[in-house]
């Protein structure tokens, strides 16, 4: 059994120019797995991840680098106009659903199998900046709408997680308290 973490961005439409090889390089190995599954070679679990955020993360990513801002009080953080929905996910929720899906797998006749992992809800970044803005008590001038929306931006991406419940999975983290538990992390 292979499980394969895919990205909520791995669509068929137009993909933002900086992320296409590593886009590309998940799909030709989710389509690899497929096929070999569905020769009965391997039972390949394709699992395609939201937004997903934490304590500790990759100071790249754009989660993180909110945060920083914020908790650091930058005199400015200049943004898109925000209204990108995104669905976010605790990293504690993501490692729960694996662990589940771990435990299930082993019982499903299935060779391949595709998920969708995130909290199942949307909301947008400029609500997202906020919240973190808000809970880190910060000074930082927030600046929505001094950067452009990047070319072919994705403006909604949620995830269905309705297959997940169904298998007996529900995240337990909501956006805000996990943004309180990096910022508890994050001031120690």
């Amino acid at each position: 059994t292979f499980f394969n973490t895919d990205t909520f961005f791995n669509t068929d439409t137009i993909l933002y120019k900086h992320l296409n090889g590593y886009a590309l390089t998940k799909k030709h190995f989710a389509d690899w797995g497929k096929q070999f599954a569905l020769m009965k070679k391997i039972q390949f679990i394709n699992i395609k991840l939201e937004h997903m955020y934490g304590p500790g993360d990759d100071k790249l990513k754009f989660t993180t680098y909110v945060i920083d801002n914020c908790l650091n009080n930058k005199d400015e953080l200049k943004l898109t106009p925000g209204q990108q929905e995104r669905d976010f996910i605790y990293i504690d929720d993501v490692v729960s659903a694996y662990l589940m899906l771990l435990q299930k797998i082993i019982d499903s006749q299935n060779f391949h199998e595709e998920f969708e992992l995130g909290s199942g809800q949307a909301i947008t970044v400029k609500e997202f900046v906020e919240m973190v803005h808000r809970n880190a008590h910060s000074n930082t001038k927030l600046c929505f709408g001094a950067l452009p929306y990047r070319e072919n931006e994705i403006m909604e991406s949620k995830a269905d997680i309705s297959k997940l419940k169904n298998w007996g999975w529900q995240p337990k983290y909501s956006l805000e308290q996990g943004i309180k538990q990096i910022l508890a992390a994050e001031k120690i």
